[in-house]
């Protein structure tokens, strides 16, 4: 996976400054929604057209009809880019790696993505040194027995919202929060006969302390008013946990307060999507 290569490495971010890999990243800026954005797609079934990567649904798809299966996207004009997203995803179903280039040209490509065939359907968040470049190649091969190209139903590409800190004590990994509805069966005379149990998701809750109040205002106030609208893509510790990433939403306004004796916030906010 085309995440981080050791712990403790620094990252460039597209504003141009560096972070160390352990710093979290939530993945909301995306390139595909863009106005100025043309996407370009190899022969598609009906009703697995490009247009269903840009509403965020993980349960309307992209699907090219055969291999090799590519996606172009045409920012309109240089963009500064160090993620991609991806869930709603049926890569490893489908026996499907994916690989993403991005080109100044549309002619000569370098990846940023290697090909990658992940271990489940689990939402992807690659995340990479920034790159600057108007044009970017999604495709898709076939691994094994693979002869179906996979669906994608979500797909970001852009800028990550790099947090200042990291989070330690007290945060726990989407992946490990389950949502679950547990009802226990029983017989009239309250014999215990089994249970029914129904997945709801996956949540998370994240508190972020001791942050400027300048960096609020400039950086997360941006991704506050993308989440009362729209999902994103968490990855808390992407360094030594790449694969502990969410793909989901806040259903509450998300409010800061000051802290401290200095000009500092601190803000928490309650993820609840699909991690597994």
């Amino acid at each position: 996976m085309s995440l981080v290569l050791s712990s403790g490495m620094l990252l460039s971010a597209a504003d141009g400054l560096t972070y160390p890999a352990k710093n979290p990243r939530i993945g909301y800026h995306n390139l595909l929604t863009a106005a100025t954005t043309i996407l370009t797609s190899t022969t598609v079934p009906p009703g697995m057209e490009k247009e269903n990567l840009t509403d965020y649904f993980s349960w309307t798809y992209w699907r090219s009809a055969n291999y090799p299966a590519t996606l172009t996207i045409d920012a309109g004009s240089a963009q500064d880019v160090d993620y991609v997203g991806i869930a709603g995803h049926t890569l490893f179903s489908d026996q499907s790696s994916v690989k993403v280039e991005y080109s100044t040209n549309a002619t000569t490509w370098t990846e940023c993505v290697s090909p990658f065939y992940p271990a489940s359907n689990a939402p992807l968040m690659f995340i990479f040194s920034a790159v600057t470049a108007r044009y970017f190649r999604v495709t898709l091969a076939a691994v094994g027995g693979g002869t179906l190209p996979a669906a994608i139903g979500v797909l970001n590409i852009g800028q990550t919202l790099v947090i200042p800190h990291s989070l330690y004590v007290g945060h726990t990994p989407i992946t490990m929060r389950k949502i679950t509805d547990i009802r226990p069966n029983k017989t009239e005379a309250g014999q215990w006969i089994g249970r029914s149990v129904i997945r709801r998701g996956n949540s998370a809750s994240v508190e972020l302390t001791h942050l400027s109040a300048d960096w609020y205002r400039s950086n997360f106030q941006e991704f506050v008013d993308h989440a009362i609208n729209y999902p994103y893509f968490f990855s808390w510790r992407p360094d030594e946990y790449p694969r502990e990433v969410g793909f989901g939403w806040t259903d509450e306004d998300i409010i800061p307060q000051l802290t401290g004796p200095g000009d500092m916030m601190s803000v928490s906010f309650e993820i609840t999507g699909i991690a597994q």
